[in-house]
C-alpha cells in the first residue's frame, strides 16, 4: 500500500497572517476561510487531494487561544515530551513554566525561539529559558549568540525596538548575554562593557534588574579575556562605589582579591628577556595600587565589605578590627541553650568571617566554641548547620594538628551520627496549619559537616573520604544534600576527582549540580 502526504494542520495565535505569509512564499492561495480556519493550497492542483499522483499538500491554520496552547504545553510536560511542552510555552509567553521545565530536563537542551522573530514575550520567555540552560550551549553557539543579544540590547535601549512598556525583551536580552559574556570573543565582552556603562549611574538606593548578573559578566570576563581584567574591575569597583550590593560582595570575592594580590611585576615593568614567560599578571602594579586605593575610599565612606577586601589583602582597618572585636565576644559569650527555648536567625557564621581579621588564638577560642554548639542536640537544626559552617571560617588559618583533630570530629556529622535535633520533628513535616510551617530547610547536618571534612582534609586519604561521602549525596533525595555534594566535588583538586565519571555532575538532572561540573 502507498500513501501520499496531502495536507498539514497548524495551531496558531494568527491564521490569517500566517496564511497570508506562506501564500507568499508558496505562491498558494486561500482555498476556504471560516471562523477562525484559514485553508491554502496552490492554484495549479485545484481538486487538491484527489489529484492522482504526487500533490503539493494544503495548509490549514486554526486559531488556538492562549489557554489552550498553555494546556497543550502542561499536556506535553507531563507526557515527557518536553521540547514540545517549550515550544507551547514559549508561544503564550510562559517564563516561569519554561524555568521550571528547564530546571527538571537535565541536560537535556530546550530549543530556543529564533532571536528577533516572534512576538516580544516569546523571545523573552525562549531568552528566559536560555540564561537557564546556558551552560549547555556549546561554545559557537554561546558566542554567535551573545553577539545577537548585544544588537538586541543596543535596539531595544535606543527604542528601536516592539517590547513591553516595561521593556521586558530588552531586560531580559541584557540578562542572558551577561550570563554569556565569557563565552564570547574579546570584542563582543569589550562591547558589552561599553554597552552597560550607563547602568553603573544610580541614586543610592536604586536597584538595577540585571545588577547581579552585570557583576558576573565582568568577573566571567576578567577570568577568560587577560587582557580585559583592567576594564572589567574597574566596573565592578564603579558598581560598589554606588552601592550595587553585588558588587560589593564581589569586593572580597576570590577573583577580585587574587587580583589586587598578584606580585610585581606587573606588564609596565616587566623585566628584559622574559618573552617565553607564561602570560604575565593581569594588572599592572600601577593599576593594582589605583584601586587598593579606591577600596581605602570606600572604607572611609563607611562601605563595610570594602573594608573586609582591605583586611583580606592584609591592610588594617579599624572599623573591621572592632566589629571583628565584637564579633568574637558574640560568640564565646553564647549561652546554651535551657532545652526549652530557641533563637533563630543568629549570626554565628558572619562573626565567625569577622573573627579570622583577629589572631589566631581567638580564632582558636571561636572555633572550639563552635564545634561545641554544632555538637549539642538541645540546639536547633539551624542554628547547629550554621555553627558548622562557622567552623569552617575558622579553622582555615588553624595548623595541621588542628585541623586533622577537627576533621576527625566532622566525620560523624557528615555520615548522620550527629543528625537529630531540638524541634526536628516541628520544622520537618509541620502540618499545614500549624504556626511552625516555616520554610527551615533540611534537619541534616551532613552537608554542613562535609564542608567542615573538606576545609580540613590535609592527607589524601582524608581527601578520597571527601570525595566519596560527596558522591554519596549526589544521589539524596533531599535537593540540598546534592547541591552541597556537587559544590565539595567541585572544589577537590583534579589529582582527586580527576578519574571520576564526567557526566557524574554534567549530566545531573538539577542546573545547579550541572553547572557545577
Amino acid at each position: 500500500m502507498t500513501s501520499k502526504f496531502t495536507e498539514l494542520a497548524i495551531d496558531c495565535a494568527d491564521p490569517n497572517g500566517l496564511a497570508r505569509f506562506w501564500c507568499s512564499v508558496l505562491d498558494y492561495e486561500v482555498q476556504d476561510e471560516d471562523d477562525g480556519i484559514v485553508t491554502i493550497g496552490s492554484p495549479m492542483v485545484p481538486e487538491g487531494k484527489n489529484h492522482l499522483g504526487p500533490v503539493p499538500p494544503t495548509l490549514t491554520f486554526a486559531h488556538v487561544p492562549e489557554e489552550a496552547a498553555e494546556l497543550l504545553g502542561d499536556m506535553y510536560a507531563g507526557n515527557a515530551e518536553p521540547e514540545r511542552a517549550a515550544a507551547c510555552y514559549q508561544w503564550v509567553g510562559e517564563t516561569k513554566k519554561v524555568i521550571e521545565l528547564a530546571a527538571v530536563v537535565g541536560d537535556r537542551l530546550l530549543p530556543p525561539a529564533y532571536v528577533g522573530s516572534g512576538s516580544w514575550w516569546q523571545q523573552e520567555t525562549s531568552l528566559a529559558g536560555v540564561a537557564e540552560q546556558h551552560d549547555l550551549l556549546d561554545d559557537d553557539a554561546a558566542g554567535r549568540l551573545l553577539s545577537t543579544l548585544l544588537d538586541l540590547v543596543a535596539h531595544g535601549r535606543a527604542g528601536e525596538l516592539t517590547d513591553s512598556p516595561a521593556q521586558n525583551l530588552t531586560l531580559q536580552a541584557a540578562k542572558t548575554a551577561c550570563m554569556l559574556a565569557g563565552r564570547g570573543t574579546s570584542d563582543d565582552a569589550q562591547a558589552l562593557i561599553d554597552q552597560f556603562a550607563d547602568d553603573v549611574a544610580r541614586t543610592e538606593t536604586q536597584y538595577k534588574y540585571h545588577d547581579k548578573q552585570h557583576v558576573q559578566a565582568c568577573e566571567a570576563i576578567a577570568l577568560h579575556h587577560n587582557e580585559l581584567v583592567w576594564p572589567a574591575l574597574v566596573r565592578i569597583f564603579d558598581l560598589a562605589e554606588v552601592g550595587t550590593h553585588d558588587a560589593l560582595a564581589a569586593l572580597r570575592g576570590r577573583l577580585v582579591l587574587e587580583l589586587l594580590r598578584e606580585p610585581s611585576p606587573g606588564l609596565d615593568n616587566l623585566p628584559s628577556g622574559t618573552s617565553s614567560l607564561p602570560r604575565p599578571p593581569s594588572l599592572t602594579g600601577q593599576q593594582r595600587l589605583l584601586l587598593r586605593d579606591r577600596l581605602q575610599e570606600m572604607a572611609a565612606a563607611g562601605r563595610y565589605d570594602a573594608g573586609l577586601a582591605i583586611s583580606a589583602l592584609g591592610g588594617v582597618d579599624e572599623g573591621v578590627t572592632d566589629r571583628a572585636s565584637q564579633a568574637r565576644d558574640r560568640l564565646l559569650d553564647r549561652p546554651e541553650p535551657d532545652g526549652h527555648t530557641v533563637s533563630f536567625g543568629t549570626q554565628m557564621a558572619s562573626d565567625a568571617y569577622l573573627v579570622t581579621f583577629l589572631d589566631t588564638g581567638d580564632q582558636q577560642a571561636c572555633l572550639d566554641k563552635m564545634l561545641t554548639v554544632a555538637a549539642d542536640r538541645r540546639e536547633a537544626a539551624p542554628n547547629r548547620q550554621e555553627a558548622l559552617t562557622a567552623a569552617s571560617n575558622l579553622v582555615l588559618k588553624q595548623n595541621d594538628q588542628i585541623k586533622a583533630a577537627v576533621h576527625a570530629r566532622s566525620r560523624a556529622f557528615v555520615d548522620g551520627d550527629q543528625d537529630g535535633s531540638f524541634l526536628d520533628a516541628e520544622t520537618t513535616n509541620p502540618h499545614p496549619l500549624s504556626g511552625m510551617k516555616v520554610d527551615f530547610g533540611s534537619a541534616s547536618l551532613r552537608a554542613a559537616g562535609l564542608r567542615l571534612a573538606q576545609c580540613t582534609a590535609i592527607t589524601d586519604n582524608d581527601r578520597i573520604w571527601v570525595r566519596d561521602r560527596a558522591i554519596l549525596m549526589l544521589s539524596s533525595k533531599d535537593t540540598y544534600l546534592v547541591n552541597e555534594g556537587a559544590v565539595t566535588l567541585s572544589g577537590l583538586g583534579a589529582d582527586v576527582i580527576g578519574d571520576l565519571d564526567a557526566t557524574m555532575l554534567a549530566g545531573h538532572s538539577l542546573p545547579v549540580v550541572r553547572q557545577r561540573g
